[in-house]
């Protein structure tokens, strides 16, 4: 048997359904129930606190008319739901991105001592851009694209956003576009090529002879392009 306790609650609640229904919602027991796609009888039921009142039948009353789903369940609260504004709206969207987002050093030159030595770069500035699952945002740096050795792949103007690399380039994949530094510590793009157990960094451009590792080393391996289109 119910308790009294569970017996005023049922009874509540159907009050504040049938009180929501008549007076706030202004709707027959007929519309109402057509809207719930239930049965008249059924509402009937609930209405006079024959049949307890489901839970999923609150959860589709507030979905369908915006009302609380608190106050429809204890009767605490503003019967009607907040509706955000669209400055609420835009905000929200800005501060989630804001927590998914990183700023990844965009660097000009790479000294001698880079990647070992990570205070050895020349940094020109800064990008915004989404976290890379699996990789740590302090392993991150970007080149900006000049000329036209990697089109039509890459274009001048480009950002590639690269993990920093050491290593000898042999467990890169096959094809995988680098960052490589020359003897100057300036940034070149290039794509890594494996032949007869060699390494050549090529361009995409077939007008660009290939630079051999020696000439040139690899310091980070590519993950993301970033492209600005004009409209």
């Amino acid at each position: 048997m119910q308790n009294c306790g569970n017996l005023d609650k049922n009874s509540e609640l159907a009050q504040r359904i049938k009180h929501l229904r008549k007076n706030i919602l202004k709707f027959s027991q007929k519309d109402f129930a057509e809207k719930l796609m239930i049965g008249l009888r059924t509402l009937q039921y609930y209405e006079s606190n024959e049949y307890p009142i489901p839970d999923k039948i609150l959860r589709l009353i507030s979905q369908i008319f915006g009302v609380s789903y608190e106050w429809l369940k204890t009767g605490q609260g503003e019967i009607f739901e907040k509706k955000p504004s669209i400055e609420e709206i835009i905000l929200a969207e800005q501060r989630r991105i804001k927590e998914n987002s990183i700023l990844v050093p965009v660097i000009g030159k790479a000294g001698a001592g880079f990647p070992q030595m990570k205070g050895d770069i020349e940094i020109i500035g800064y990008i915004e851009t989404k976290k890379i699952p699996r990789v740590n945002p302090s392993d991150l740096i970007a080149v900006e694209v000049h000329g036209d050795s990697m089109e039509p792949t890459l274009q001048e103007g480009d950002k590639v956003i690269a993990k920093i690399y050491i290593g000898d380039g042999f467990d890169i994949p096959n094809r995988k576009i680098v960052i490589v530094a020359d003897q100057e510590g300036e940034l070149l793009v290039k794509r890594l090529m494996k032949k007869d157990g060699l390494i050549l960094l090529t361009s995409d451009n077939p007008n660009y002879p290939p630079i051999i590792p020696q000439e040139a080393r690899i310091i980070a391996v590519a993950l993301k392009l970033l492209r600005e289109i004009s409209l």
